[in-house]
């Protein structure tokens, strides 16, 4: 897919200024403010009433079209879901995945450039003012997708959506029409980015020990996924990013600002969508009981 057709459609969908208000608000399923939820809960109906859509238009011979294969492809090994601490003093590798630690994030003393870069203006208010789960939600989750020490790194945000779908982008995302659109990051680029399992995507980059990919050729993507050899539910979608400069992220990790951690694949594209009223399990508490210690710790004292 363009870069430069991803960024302008997405941008023509509402002012950008909205969407990174309600990234900034709510995370995957809540926020500061009441409506965070009436957000997630308009994004369910959205995909919803999309899935709708594309039965009656197959149904009718229309053009929006889904494979009855593509739509339910599954591996044929069983998905496995485990996170493993990392030590921050080992350095930063592409593929690592970084939990912000609520110590520094929801401390009054926070950073404001800390902050601002995950598209927080203020400190993760307290117990009093938030439920821990809408708190989790909008503790920053992190995976590094490239860099290195001599150039700085960059990131993806894996708990932020935009409230859009693919479907809603002006041009050809046939096979992704009803997925998600997560907020990567507040800093450009702009493009469209995507995480997967698939080695046979043309262009994509391994970054993760068990088998996680980095974007590559999206038309490739299209073409398995039309086949039915790749299920569209284990992609990922981003637009933007996060950007540490050179020695930028190195510091933080000193300062404890993250709890590095080695995720799994399939905790990384587990689809998190609520079920009637009942909220799905937070990205950030999954991983940090999954990882156990000191990060189970951590999370035990964060729902305290």
């Amino acid at each position: 897919a363009s870069s430069a057709a991803a960024t302008a459609s997405y941008h023509r969908l509402h002012h950008h200024r909205v969407v990174v208000a309600r990234a900034e608000k709510g995370g995957e399923a809540g926020g500061p403010d009441d409506g965070a939820d009436d957000a997630a809960s308009a994004e369910s109906e959205a995909i919803k009433r999309f899935r709708e859509q594309l039965i009656k238009s197959s149904e009718d011979g229309g053009e929006i079209k889904m494979s009855s294969t593509s739509a339910f492809a599954t591996a044929a090994v069983e998905d496995e879901f485990w996170a493993k601490p990392m030590a921050a003093k080992d350095g930063v590798t592409v593929g690592m995945t970084l939990l912000g630690n609520p110590q520094v994030f929801g401390s009054k003393g926070a950073e404001s450039a800390i902050l601002n870069k995950v598209g927080l203006k203020m400190p993760i208010p307290g117990s009093r003012e938030l439920d821990a789960d809408s708190r989790a939600n909008l503790m920053p989750v992190i995976i590094v997708t490239s860099g290195s020490e001599s150039e700085g790194y960059m990131g993806l945000m894996l708990n932020r959506r935009t409230g859009y779908l693919m479907g809603d982008l002006e041009q050809d995302v046939s096979g992704f029409m009803i997925q998600p659109l997560n907020f990567g990051g507040t800093q450009p680029p702009a493009d469209l980015s995507f995480l997967h399992p698939y080695p046979e995507i043309g262009g994509s980059t391994q970054i993760g020990e068990d088998g996680l990919y980095y974007s590559g050729n999206f038309k490739d993507a299209q073409m398995l996924v039309e086949k039915g050899t790749c299920s569209q539910f284990k992609f990922r979608f981003f637009i933007q990013c996060v950007q540490w400069e050179k020695g930028e992220l190195e510091k933080q990790m000193a300062k404890n600002t993250w709890c590095p951690a080695q995720v799994s694949k399939d905790v990384i594209l587990k689809i998190r969508e609520r079920e009637g009223s009942r909220r799905p399990k937070p990205l950030w508490t999954d991983v940090m009981d999954l990882a156990g210690g000191n990060y189970g710790e951590l999370s035990e004292d964060f729902y305290a």
